[in-house]
């Protein structure tokens, strides 16, 4: 199992996972550029893409626990940056959720009855609204599973990446959303300004009444 990481994207930097499957408890530190876990068949190497894969959104039931246990734990510190720093951003600013604009703190729980937890940043979260995080966060690459190359927009980005275009992204970005949002007070005040002209012109005809 290996993890890549290029510059401004984000970096997986600590797992932890407690009571998953046979795993009773284990710890990796990541860090940035090529990572790889080996092992021999068996020796749990899909289990920790399975714990990566709760993190993300992923199903969880309760045949993941480890036997005798009442809960199975993943955690995961994540370090993003650039573009990815930006669309994380404004998903936790949706949700009113703290962020320092470099650090997001993933915690999934699924219990021996099935059920689960998951929060970010120490917050609640569904695990749908995980799965959208999750898109930005993490890319699960397997035999015929690769989740990026599905999105439409992961062409452009992609490219924009590699033209070393992310900044200019960034400022057309932020200039599309403040010309949206004086759009939006235009289009109130016209509303608001139609309201007082008919108001108006109801009250200087009661006046002449």
């Amino acid at each position: 199992w290996s993890t890549y990481s290029w510059d401004r994207t984000p970096v997986l930097e600590r797992l932890t996972v407690r009571d998953l499957a046979v795993i009773e408890r284990a710890e990796f530190a990541l860090g940035t550029g090529l990572n790889t876990v080996t092992g021999e068949t068996g020796a749990g190497k899909s289990l920790i893409v399975q714990a990566v894969s709760l993190l993300v959104g992923g199903k969880g039931d309760a045949d993941a626990v480890r036997e005798g246990a009442s809960a199975a734990v993943v955690e995961g510190e994540f370090r993003i940056a650039g573009e990815a720093a930006r669309r994380v951003a404004e998903i936790l600013r949706e949700w009113s959720f703290e962020f320092d604009g470099e650090t997001v703190i993933v915690r999934r729980e699924v219990t021996s009855g099935g059920r689960g937890r998951a929060a970010v940043n120490q917050s609640p979260v569904t695990v749908a609204a995980l799965k959208r995080l999750g898109e930005v966060l993490v890319d699960l690459h397997g035999q015929h599973d690769h989740q990026s190359l599905l999105r439409p927009e992961a062409g452009l980005l992609t490219l924009d990446r590699l033209a070393g275009l992310e900044p200019d992204r960034a400022r057309y970005g932020e200039a599309l959303a403040a010309w949206r949002e004086a759009s939006a007070d235009l289009e109130r005040l016209e509303q608001s300004l139609a309201t007082f002209a008919e108001r108006s012109d109801y009250l200087r005809h009661a006046a002449r009444e």
